[in-house]
């Protein structure tokens, strides 16, 4: 609320200044909380009569009160993420009030800005003066930022272009529609040729605000859609659900993941407080939003920041579900579409909407979800029942409307609208009029935390098991977003072994829960590329020094019996302190007197060739008693001999060749 008072500022102790980018990136979360129309439309003036008359351009701060240059060069001066708030701040008020006021005025000067933004661009449409995505973790940690500084004002301008087709749209200028579909689509086409990696299917340098950013505003190909989103998941969770999106990207990171059901990642990453984020901030005693994700109290780091705070809207809009429908601006039709896949127990929020109060709230108990909502006079709503499955029963206030695959008994204003299989859930859809409902239903939740793990003509799948589960239904396709044909159906356990596929070939998979008399949406998708390429090292167990006939690795080793015996040496051990270090790991395996190391392995190809590599070296030392020579067999069949010199104290790799019988 301090940072309300005649314009957004961005702190109101330090700066005091109306940084732009805040308002758009957080317009929605202050617009659930409040009647923010009286203030942007001041905010909107204060744009205008900072814009430059000759160019159309407009500066970072309105009202600019203060300049860093006067250089259009001077990305603090002149960013697309910042400038745009002109824009998309406009269409925003449009979109919650459903008032054409702002867009009729200041639709010239906002085709004048767009104009600005397109005689700057380079020939793949990229904008070359940028901020970039403002304070990532990549800027508090090393001071370089983890995504492109050109990426995110590019999808800015992207979103520019996309807001004015539909601005000129509403107000009625369908040539300028074309025109700026056009341009949005001429935006889109360099933003992938320059940024998207076909060979890993991401974006840029695969931070959470390159993949995050074109999800969200709908820059990637339908085809790449699920590896784009999985490469953002694997980002978030490969860093222990860390947020390392800086205050420009969070926000479509948190779209981006709303939009593909993971809800579930969302929370993960909220609720964590071991590294950077909000739940970081909080158990760090912050009690307002700070400037750095770190919370730190440093000499350029604010204690009351609201510039992140665009949480807020997921909790209404992703968590809570209360949404506008695009089609009708004002929430004269509302979209009901909770984020029960979260892993939390229940949820509410009323939002007072220029058509009145609209709440809704849901809980969920073992498999029984249920939700109540009151929509205000005036307004419809389309109603999502997600993670309902096949053959789910549904009841409206107490009466039955669906069963086995078909409604069943009508309820007053409530209609079937359809089902929505998207991601990993299926929703039934129903449209309602205004007044108090209450929908029950039994949910199926999805498997979780698929993996596949490729080996040898095999791909090795686990994933979390589901309460209640009478069996999974494993499915695979040859492309990524299937179609997905069933391998394996009614698997007791939670992990699968597909031995049906083909060294080299990629191969996505999903897998679904059954209950009684119901099946759940697919899971997320996984791939993996089987082949036989096994490494087998020394580094489990870990010794601290060296360990004879060590136990709970893969390989086998002879008991120690005199000076005979094999096991695993640590680098610099007292074993063989004068060797180099293990080539690969930190640990080696070693051969002492008669001794042997062994270990079974499956899945060989009668009549295919195969070839063992290892890295092997003399000991030094005292011990070293003249060197071994090695023999290397198969099925107690010698394949090779090696006898090097006593001097081989280096490492070097030897090779086998054999055809499997």
């Amino acid at each position: 609320v301090n940072n309300m008072e005649s314009y957004l500022s961005d702190c109101p102790h330090r700066e005091r200044l109306g940084w732009l980018e805040q308002d758009h990136l957080n317009g929605p979360s202050l617009r659930y909380n409040f009647d923010l129309a009286p203030l942007f439309t001041k905010i909107e003036n204060d744009i205008f009569n900072s814009q430059w008359t000759n160019n159309g351009f407009v500066p970072n701060i309105g009202p600019e009160y203060f300049q860093t240059s006067d250089s259009l060069t001077d990305a603090y001066h002149n960013s697309p993420e910042w400038g745009s708030t002109f824009i998309l701040g406009a269409w925003q008020q449009y979109q919650f009030s459903g008032d054409v006021g702002l867009l009729q005025r200041f639709y010239p000067a906002m085709k004048a800005y767009l104009n600005y933004l397109t005689s700057t661009v380079n020939g793949n449409n990229i904008v070359p003066t940028d901020l970039g995505d403002w304070y990532d973790m990549g800027q508090l940690t090393s001071g370089t930022s983890l995504t492109s500084k050109t990426l995110p004002g590019t999808a800015i301008y992207y979103s520019d272009a996309v807001a004015m087709a539909q601005i000129a749209q509403a107000l009625g200028y369908s040539a300028d529609t074309v025109t700026y579909n056009q341009l949005a689509a001429n935006i889109s086409a360099g933003f992938n040729a320059t940024y998207f990696n076909s060979a890993n299917v991401s974006y840029d340098t695969s931070s959470q605000t390159a993949n995050g950013m074109p999800l969200a505003l709908g820059l990637v190909n339908s085809t790449n859609t699920v590896g784009v989103t999985a490469a953002l998941v694997n980002n978030i969770q490969s860093q222990g659900n860390a947020i390392t999106a800086g205050e420009v990207g969070i926000g479509f990171v948190l779209r981006a993941l709303e939009q593909a059901g993971r809800a579930d990642v969302i929370c993960a990453m909220l609720n964590q407080t071991s590294t950077p984020g909000y739940g970081y901030q909080i158990a760090h005693g912050a009690t307002a939003f700070t400037e750095r994700w770190d919370a730190a109290n440093t000499s350029f780091s604010s204690q009351d920041h609201f510039m992140c705070g665009q949480v807020m809207e997921w909790f209404y809009h992703g968590l809570v579900g209360i949404q506008p429908d695009p089609a009708c601006p004002g929430f004269k039709k509302i979209i009901i579409n909770p984020g029960i896949g979260s892993g939390l127990a229940s949820a509410a929020a009323t939002y007072n909407s220029a058509n009145g109060p609209i709440t809704n709230q849901w809980t969920v108990n073992n498999n029984l979800a249920t939700m109540s909502m009151t929509i205000p006079p005036g307004s419809t709503a389309l109603v999502c029942l997600p993670l309902t499955g096949t053959n789910a029963a549904v009841y409206e206030s107490g009466v039955l409307i669906w069963t086995n695959g078909a409604t069943a008994a009508p309820s007053p204003n409530v209609t079937f609208a359809g089902i929505l299989a998207t991601n990993s859930q299926t929703s039934l859809l129903w449209t309602i009029g205004s007044g108090t409902y209450q929908f029950t239903w039994n949910i199926v939740f999805t498997p979780c935390g698929l993996t596949a793990s490729p080996g040898n003509h095999q791909v090795i799948l686990t994933w979390s098991s589901v309460a209640g589960t009478t069996g999974y239904n494993v499915k695979r396709a040859a492309v990524s977003g299937g179609p997905y044909s069933i391998i394996a159906s009614g698997v007791a356990g939670s992990n699968y072994t597909d031995s049906a596929v083909t060294n080299g070939g990629t191969y996505y998979y999903v897998v679904s829960a059954n209950t009684a008399g119901a099946e759940s949406g697919n899971s997320f998708e996984v791939s993996a590329t089987p082949q036989f390429i096994l490494n087998f090292g020394f580094e489990t167990p870990k010794v601290g020094t060296y360990q004879y006939n060590p136990s709970g690795g893969s390989w086998t080793f002879t008991v120690q019996s005199g000076n005979n015996g094999s096991g695993v040496a640590a680098n610099g051990s007292l074993f063989y302190s004068s060797n180099p270090n293990a080539p690969q790991g930190s640990q080696v395996a070693f051969l002492q007197s008669i001794s042997t190391i062994a270990q079974s392995i499956s899945g060989f190809v009668p009549g295919a060739k195969y070839a063992v590599t290892f890295s092997a070296a003399q000991r030094t030392g005292q011990y070293q008693h003249g060197g071994q020579t090695w023999n290397l067999k198969l099925d107690n069949s010698v394949i090779a001999s090696y006898a090097p010199s006593a001097t081989a104290t280096s490492y070097v790799d030897y090779t086998a060749n054999f055809t499997a019988t």
